[in-house]
């Protein structure tokens, strides 16, 4: 270090005479340090004059800012409405936050500016904005309606407040004639006078609406009967006389029945008139003071200088970003319904104050390392500062310098021990200061120190457990499990090593014995960093939440709640009234029987901080809290957790698209979207509830809402549903379920008892008329195969028959002209013989013929149609051949189709009539045969052009046969006997 400062002196030796004189400076302090290097105690004294001792500032405030969501960090100011919206007027227009998200109206969306610098709720829904230079604005969000004041430049904008009733109170000044207004939302153009006064002798007057009072300010010189006449009030009127004569009270922003602020001082007084308190305010002179009176107290700022406390038992407080405010401009202040304060800045976004019975010391970005109670103070390793607390940690000072390797605090008596990365320094406690006394090295980095029978045990970073005595070289305790022991923990019974990854070593060295323990003997993690021993039970905290080990084995785990499960659990302790508390990296948690219930509603540090280490001090009752920004003070006997849980309600039901009332008459079943909207519930701004619901008759499990205020739920189907929800405040305490609705998913028309008692009815008649149709058919069916069946016994009698008469004949025909060709040849006439021969051969071909045709049309086989068509044209050359009649056959079939036997046999034979018949009877020339498949259906037409016939009464055999087998068929028959014949036929295949 001194090298450095003599090389910085070489640099600058030879520059201008103003320079030469920081030479000389730097020159005085390298020697100081050179000097004081080789004499501790000396360098001790100068450590304390040169080094800042001097008290740390600190934060009452938790932050709301762009980086939790706030849409601008310029605010100017908040107000919650009747469904417990919190609305934010900033430079980026009309914010609302529902509890999950930022809602923004600005002019892209109705706002004439996006500049909102007044906002009041009316307390039926709607809104009292200022909107930068365009004036006073009642607004609607619920319909998006926007209206405007009247006159809005006569208002004074510190007058600007609401009744009870929502209506807006404002005053003005027009030459002497001072008037109080009441506007309600209803009648923007009709305001109330509440009070006016016309007088030309200066009088001070200001309206509460809040009360509903008028407040005026009187002096010995004003006169009453005059004051009297000259104002009229329909609010009660309150005065305040004032006994001794008060400076500058020309500009009164405030004033109730015991206080006056003007923009310059406070006063307050006694019923008597008498001035009990004055305190000076805003130096600067600013040309307004605003006020908010709230349940803590009258807070009272300026806009630009930061803002004042005042309460009736202290000294007012003054606050800007000196006090941890982040800036001196405050816009607003804003007392919630749940008791906080919540203050509105320019730059800095929303300030909460925070609960009084902590402190908080801001650290400047230095992490705390290690913290160890001292009586009713603490000292502290921040960074390389070991930091030290003074009445009963009122302040904060610096009280030695350990380096930036140092680990962890220790004392016994009056000696602190300080481990660090090359060993142990040992300072002696006077008072309020550390004198170093002696530096132990060793060649591994001391994690922490702790005493055992008069002897030093320490955990170190890579070479296990070392044993000292004080003033003698470490040892390294041979044997020992753990090379790396993060911290050591004295016990009733020896002590316990705790490692961020192998778990936690119980060691009793007078029984020589080592217990370890990781997940496999039920701890919920290997990383440990806290242990506390209560009785014979001990208390190890891990990741993730706290083992109870007791007898030997792990009898119970603590979790943390799922938003905290991967926390670790820095500390474990019991406070005076045995209450278990447990320290995580970013929450406080109390045992409430089974459960660690977060205290989110008392958050330790910011949510871009972490805490660091904690410590518990029974003197106090109060726990320290070391985070990487701050150092707080938390009085234990003062924190009790939130059990209050609010009630959510319903706002409003949307049935696709459109806000409904009650569902009474039922859901209809073609819905698309069902949405229900909740009020929102949460009763602390900077600490979230969470919300559950269940709807019975879909699921009985609860299941949470996460990022809105609405379930909305689609395709449900028909039948009766509940819906509730369950709500549990941020402390982990759950409210009583709450019924938001019951309602009925109507059934569609084909589900009701109507239409399935006429679907039974309909069913039952369709199934007899059904029974009914097939009974006929299958009686049809049965009449049609044993008709089939005489038909088949006839056509083979007739066969028979044919083949016995024709055939027979033929037969007997030719054994006789075969006699005859034998008598012929015995004789010797062979002319006749040959002649008989070819007469034979004839009628032998022919009987062969029929026979052929006799066989192929009764075969069971089905036959294609060109297979038919091919076989009835080879009948027509046979039947035709030696006549004068010309035939013609005409196929015209898409695809190809089977005819089955019964339909080859009988429409066979109906070719065969028909041709018989044009032979015998027409005298025609041509006759024409035409086969027409389309579909399914068949179409024949056989058609000469003989001479026709009269139809006779009743149908020979021939047709009526012809007609019997197209019947068979399923088809129909049709007969043109005039003045040709022609014969149709439909036939299904």
């Amino acid at each position: 270090m001194a090298r450095i400062l003599l090389r910085g002196v070489k640099l600058v030796k030879f520059q201008r005479p103003p320079i030469r004189w920081i030479a000389y400076l730097l020159n005085i302090i390298a020697f100081l340090f050179k000097y004081l290097m080789l004499k501790p105690a000396a360098f001790f004294f100068f450590f304390l004059l040169t080094v800042a001792v001097q008290a740390q500032s600190f934060s009452i405030y938790q932050t709301l800012n762009t980086g939790q969501g706030l849409p601008s960090n310029y605010v100017f100011a908040v107000t919650e409405d009747r469904a417990g919206f919190l609305w934010a007027g900033t430079d980026k227009g009309l914010c609302r936050y529902d509890g999950f998200r930022w809602t923004v109206w600005d002019r892209d969306n109705g706002l004439p500016g996006n500049y909102i610098n007044m906002v009041l709720s009316d307390k039926k829904g709607g809104l009292w904005l200022g909107i930068s230079e365009k004036g006073y604005y009642h607004f609607n969000p619920q319909t998006g309606e926007l209206r405007p004041l009247n006159h809005p430049e006569y208002l004074l904008p510190y007058t600007l407040q609401t009744d009870s009733e929502g209506a807006l109170y404002a005053e003005t000044q027009q030459g002497d004639v001072y008037t109080g207004y009441r506007i309600r939302p209803e009648a923007l153009s009709k305001p109330e006078i509440v009070f006016q006064y016309r007088g030309t002798e200066p009088l001070t007057l200001r309206g509460a609406a809040g009360k509903k009072m008028v407040y005026c300010l009187l002096t010995k010189q004003t006169d009453s009967t005059t004051l009297k006449k000259a104002l009229q009030s329909r609010w009660p009127v309150s005065f305040l006389r004032l006994n001794e004569p008060v400076p500058q009270l020309q500009a009164v922003y405030y004033l109730s029945d015991s206080i006056v602020v003007t923009n310059t001082a406070y006063y307050r007084f006694a019923r008597s008139g008498v001035l009990l308190q004055q305190a000076n305010l805003f130096a600067n002179g600013n040309s307004y003071a605003y006020t908010c009176a709230t349940g803590q107290g009258l807070f009272v700022y300026d806009i630009k200088t930061g803002y004042y406390h005042f309460d009736a038992t202290s000294q007012p407080a003054f606050y800007n970003r000196s006090s941890g405010l982040d800036t001196d401009y405050v816009n607003h202040i804003y007392e919630a319904k749940d008791g906080t304060i919540v203050i509105s800045t320019l730059g800095a976004g929303l300030k909460l104050v925070k609960n009084r019975y902590r402190k908080m010391f801001l650290l400047d970005h230095q992490p705390v390392r290690s913290l160890l109670p001292q009586g009713n103070d603490w000292l502290l390793l921040a960074g390389e500062t070991v930091y030290k607390t003074s009445g009963s940690g009122q302040s904060l000072a610096a009280v030695a310098t350990a380096g930036p390797t140092a680990f962890g605090l220790w004392q016994k008596g009056d000696t602190v021990l300080v481990a660090t990365l090359k060993g142990i320094a040992f300072y002696a406690s006077r008072g309020a200061a550390l004198q170093p006394l002696r530096f132990l090295e060793c060649n591994a980095g001391i994690s922490s120190v702790i005493n055992t029978n008069g002897s030093y045990l320490a955990g170190t970073y890579g070479s296990g457990l070392l044993h000292f005595r004080y003033g003698t070289v470490l040892q390294k305790q041979p044997g020992y499990p753990f090379r790396i022991i993060e911290k050591i923990v004295p016990l009733q019974q020896g002590f316990a090593a705790l490692s961020h990854e192998d778990g936690i070593i119980l060691s009793n060295p007078t029984a020589n014995h080592n217990r370890h323990l990781t997940q496999k003997e039920g701890l919920l993690s290997n990383s440990v960093f806290s242990v506390y021993q209560q009785a014979d039970t001990l208390w190890i905290g891990t990741r993730g939440g706290v083992a109870l080990y007791t007898g030997g084995r792990v009898v119970q785990t603590l979790r943390f709640p799922p938003p905290y499960a991967q926390e670790k659990a820095l500390a474990v302790f019991a406070d005076r009234a045995n209450r278990l508390w447990t320290v995580s990296n970013r929450c406080l948690y109390l045992q409430t029987g089974d459960a660690l219930l977060p205290l989110a509603s008392f958050p330790l540090v910011e949510k871009d901080d972490a805490v660091t280490a904690a410590a518990y001090n029974p003197h106090r009752n109060e726990v320290a809290i070391g985070s990487g920004k701050t150092f707080s003070l938390v009085r234990l006997d003062a924190v009790v957790s939130n059990k209050q849980v609010t009630k959510p309600g319903l706002l409003k039901t949307v049935l696709d698209g459109k806000e409904v009332g009650a569902l009474s008459g039922g859901v209809p079943y073609h819905f698309t979207s069902l949405k229900f909207v909740l009020a929102p519930f949460f009763n602390t701004l900077f600490a979230q509830h969470e919300l559950y619901y269940q709807l019975q008759g879909l699921h009985n499990d609860w299941k949470p809402l996460k990022d809105s205020l609405a379930v909305a739920f689609t395709g449900l189907r028909p039948g009766h549903y509940t819906l509730r929800v369950k709500p549990v405040n941020a402390d982990g305490y759950a409210g009583k379920p709450v019924l938001l609705a019951r309602f009925t998913v109507q059934k569609p028309f084909w589900q009701t008892a109507p239409f399935i008692l006429l679907l039974i009815g309909l069913t039952v008649a369709v199934t007899w008329l059904v029974s009914k149709v097939v009974e006929r058919a299958r009686r049809r069916k049965k009449e049609a195969a044993l008709l089939l069946q005489q038909t088949l016994h006839r056509e083979r009698e007739r066969i028979a028959k044919d083949l016995h008469d024709h055939l027979g004949a033929n037969l007997a025909t030719i054994i006789a002209q075969t006699d005859n060709i034998e008598t012929r040849l015995y004789r010797g006439d062979w002319q006749t013989a040959s002649q008989t021969v070819q007469h034979l051969s004839a009628q032998t071909r022919e009987t062969m013929n029929v026979l052929r045709e006799t066989i192929w049309a009764v075969q069971e086989t089905a036959h294609t149609l060109s297979e038919f068509l091919l076989r009835i044209r080879t009948f027509l050359q046979r039947h035709y051949e030696g006549t004068s009649i010309s035939w013609e056959v005409k196929e015209a079939a898409a695809e190809p189709r089977l005819l089955s036997p019964a339909q080859t046999l009988h429409l066979f034979r109906l070719v065969q009539e028909a041709s018989q018949n044009i032979l015998k009877h027409s005298g025609a020339q041509t006759a024409t045969y035409t086969f027409t498949l389309r579909e399914h259906t068949l179409y024949v037409q056989i058609a000469d052009d003989g001479r026709g016939f009269l139809l006779p009464g009743r149908a020979t055999n021939g047709l009526a046969n012809m007609g019997e087998r197209v019947k068979l068929l399923n088809g129909t028959f049709t007969l043109t006997a005039a003045p040709s014949v022609c014969i149709e036929v439909v036939m299904p295949l």
